[in-house]
């Protein structure tokens, strides 16, 4: 679908200042090495709950799988659900590039 540039610290995807968002939780899964991290937004147009989900890869220390679930819902009612996978490598110590893996379902 596409490549994205994104942060992510200690398991949570770093929200752009622009989209309004407001962190509501983070739990970690320490059998699942995965991190669940929910956000409501909005940016004036678009009100989302975006909830992340991200995952150690035991194999490679330099990469992490992930899932967002988004509800989004326009001013005027229009609203979907996506949900999509990507995986992340770490750039310059941080895991900020999102490759070309990206998956809606």
């Amino acid at each position: 679908m596409g490549s994205l540039k994104l942060k992510i610290q200690g398991g949570v995807v770093l929200q752009d200042n622009g989209a309004g968002c407001e962190k509501r939780f983070v739990e970690w899964d320490k059998y699942s090495c995965t991190t669940q991290s929910n956000f409501e937004c909005d940016d004036g147009i678009w009100k989302m709950n975006l909830d992340w989900f991200i995952t150690s890869t035991p194999e490679d220390e330099n990469k992490i799988n992930g899932r967002l679930v988004a509800y989004m819902e326009k001013w005027y009612g229009w609203s979907c659900t996506s949900e999509y996978s990507f995986e992340a490598y770490k750039v310059e110590g941080t895991f900020q590039k999102v490759v070309d893996k990206i998956k809606k379902f």
